[in-house]
């Protein structure tokens, strides 16, 4: 089962090709503890403005790393922010959260 830790293995194509239920995969998976969600993590940009006198209308883009659960309202990802990030969610500062398959963002600013 470790064998579906690598990035873009589906657990049904390691299934068939030992030829074990899928279903018997996925539970395999959580009784070892591979389904553990990993904790999220941001990549920051700095942002600044042309003028060195004025302060920058946007301090920071932070850029979620990985995919989010795009179910997740704009509440959950504020309380994602601040719970898991320590950060203030309504600060001057650009979060960017990415769906699955890279078709959807959410921004929250």
């Amino acid at each position: 089962m470790q064998e579906t830790e690598k990035p873009g293995v589906r657990v049904a194509q390691i299934c068939r090709r030992h030829a074990i239920a899928t279903s018997m995969g996925f539970r395999w998976r959580v009784e070892f503890g591979l389904t553990a969600r990993k904790a999220l993590q941001l990549a920051t940009v700095e942002l600044a403005d042309g003028a060195a006198n004025e302060p920058p209308a946007l301090a920071a883009l932070h850029l979620a790393l990985g995919h989010t659960d795009t179910r997740k309202g704009l509440d959950g990802l504020a309380t994602l922010i601040q719970e898991h990030l320590k950060k203030d969610p309504l600060s001057s500062h650009l979060f960017v959260f990415r769906g699955k398959n890279a078709s959807l963002l959410k921004i929250l600013f």
